[in-house]
């Protein structure tokens, strides 16, 4: 894997696309995880933040922006090649996003994940946390890495919304080879990634990455399309972040019919096994017809994989959301009768109607 230095001299300016001065300083020269400074575009005159090693391109949306606020305060006497006008700029600016933060869903829920995240910090190193914590979504990934891992040599890797890295905690042989780079909103949620995998870890938006177009020979999404603004449509613009040549593998839950979304029953058992009824953004699905004329003409799909199961719906509502019961022995229980569901029932699993679609696709060397 590059180490640190190396990550500041790939990354580009997110709205310019021109490389980025850095000044970082490093507390301990052998642990890159004590990195603290900043990222400076000559063009547009931003600038980034860097704690404890992890770029940090904040948008308007993130809720920790004091962090910033601090580390620019802190660096606006000490650095002569940035003037101090330009600091106060980048300040009031993170100030004002600050001030007129909205208050609504999404504001509330990076909340509840920050918070979410920072009570795990301690506990996310052990394995029966990374299993339990990632255990009923394991299956389909492992599918999609494994077809990806016999299509050939992959170097550059980027999983956008990696969170806390879970997937490749559990499957590190995928990037033992690669350079990985994972992105997602949530601070603590890379700070958590970083402790369980070797991989380099952004900050920053999906739909503004701080890479150069064509950067990466493979890309990965796991259930991330549908928290995007125009859930297919924001593909185009992962996919040019990929080289000619390169790959997609992502697993996205498919729009749920609205009989069955609608229906006593679904509410019901929502309220029985989960204690809530509420509609929220992670409840959002994409259209996979929308998706296919969208991708028509820029991909060749290699993969494409439909599954509902049933068992692990049931058994995690059950286990879960109604019991509370999150240990290592019952998610591997769930992971094995999740497979042998999926192997056994197959097709009998439509007349539930699909529920996720699993695909890896080649984008077209003429792109």
């Amino acid at each position: 894997m590059t180490d640190s230095a190396d990550l500041y001299q790939v990354l580009v300016c997110p709205y310019e696309g021109t490389k980025l001065e850095s000044f970082i300083e490093r507390t301990d020269m052998a642990d890159s995880d004590n990195d603290e400074g900043i990222l400076f575009c000559r063009y547009c005159k931003r600038i980034w933040t860097v704690i404890e090693g992890i770029p940090r391109f904040v948008t308007e949306g993130n809720v920790d922006l004091h962090r910033d606020i601090e580390i620019l305060e802190a660096l606006r006497n000490s650095i002569s090649e940035i003037d101090g006008s330009t600091f106060d700029d980048n300040i009031n600016m993170l100030m004002r996003w600050q001030q007129t933060a909205q208050k609504g869903w999404a504001y509330d829920e990076m909340n509840y994940w920050e918070d979410y995240y920072e009570k795990k910090l301690d506990s996310a190193e052990t394995p029966g946390e990374i299993r339990s914590t990632y255990n009923r979504l394991l299956p389909r990934k492992r599918h999609i890495l494994s077809v990806l891992d016999s299509q050939g040599p992959i170097t550059n890797v980027i999983e956008v919304g990696c969170g806390t890295a879970g997937v490749m905690s559990a499957y590190q042989d995928f990037i033992k080879n690669k350079i990985y780079f994972g992105t997602d909103l949530s601070f603590n949620a890379l700070r958590i990634a970083k402790r369980r995998i070797k991989g380099h870890f952004i900050l920053c938006d999906a739909g503004s990455l701080p890479f150069r177009n064509g950067f990466f020979d493979a890309m990965l999404g796991f259930g991330v399309l549908h928290h995007l603004p125009r859930h297919e449509e924001s593909l185009l613009y992962l996919l040019s972040k990929v080289a000619g040549g390169g790959w997609l593998g992502f697993n996205e839950k498919i729009k749920t019919p609205e009989s069955m979304k609608n229906s006593f029953i679904v509410k019901a058992l929502k309220i029985l096994f989960m204690k809530s009824a509420r509609e929220h953004g992670s409840e959002e699905y994409i259209d996979c017809d929308n998706l296919f004329r969208i991708l028509k003409g820029s991909v060749e799909f290699k993969n494409i994989h439909y599954e509902y199961s049933i068992v692990r719906d049931a058994l995690v509502m059950l286990l879960v959301n109604s019991l509370g019961i999150n240990i290592k022995p019952i998610t591997e229980m769930v992971i094995r009768l999740d497979e042998a569901a999926i192997k056994f029932l197959g097709k009998s699993f439509d007349i539930f109607g699909p529920k996720n679609i699993l695909f890896v696709a080649r984008k077209k060397d003429a792109l």
